[in-house]
């Protein structure tokens, strides 16, 4: 008598091994969106959510007056809510009455997503960190950071690990605030790296253990 333990046709299962192995990088980037609040309703521009810059969204910066005030957040990472790396930008709109409620414009660059934005009306950003709050040292044309998020448009590769603190970089350079956070930007730089090595090991040992697991269950039925 021949033990035949559950086991599927050799080419069907080690099949399905394969195609499991290789969706991790997919399940990746659908994490991402969804931390950022980037279910398909979201991704047409859902105002009650982050919503995608576009050519519309720039020019309508273009004509604002300008920003005042700049705030940085750390928020968790798109795919290890554990860990707040996440950069976020919020910009304080100038207004010369002050009579008028404050509002904000609140950006990121979020990997293999791209750039977000939203208008929100206080600065309490669900999850973040609050990094930093200052004034800027003369207002900031709206113009100028257009001028940046048409720059991170044009690129044609989808934003990496790195590329939300890159991004409050290039916003905080035009803003003339570089400067006073650039120990801090350096040391997100760091464990960002840190963070992506740490992620490509783990992604690299599921694939191998998945393989590994298709190629006994090819030995186990060949041998019956």
């Amino acid at each position: 008598v021949v033990f035949r333990p559950f086991c599927m046709p050799g080419p069907f299962r080690f099949s399905d091994r394969l195609e499991e192995a290789s969706k991790t990088e997919a399940k990746l980037a659908m994490d991402m969106q969804h931390c950022c609040g980037l279910g398909r309703q979201h991704a047409q521009g859902n105002k009650f959510g982050p919503s995608p810059v576009d050519a519309s969204f720039v020019s309508q910066m273009s004509g604002a007056w300008g920003f005042d005030h700049v705030s940085v957040y750390s928020a968790p990472m798109p795919t290890d809510h554990d860990t707040k790396l996440h950069q976020i930008v919020v910009l304080r709109e100038f207004s010369r009455e002050d009579d008028v409620d404050e509002s904000y414009v609140r950006l990121e660059c979020v990997p293999s997503v791209g750039l977000l934005y939203q208008r929100i009306y206080t600065l309490q950003i669900p999850k973040a960190t609050s990094q930093s709050s200052m004034d800027c040292r003369m207002t900031v044309y709206g113009y100028r950071i257009a001028d940046v998020l048409d720059e991170w448009l044009s690129r044609t590769k989808l934003p990496e690990h790195t590329d939300s603190a890159r991004f409050v970089e290039d916003i905080l350079r035009t803003c003339n605030l570089h400067d006073a956070h650039a120990k801090y930007l350096e040391g997100v730089h760091g464990e960002l790296e840190e963070w992506h090595r740490k992620q490509v090991e783990k992604e690299r040992a599921q694939k191998v253990a998945a393989l590994s697991v298709a190629a006994g269950a090819v030995l186990l039925c060949s041998i019956q």
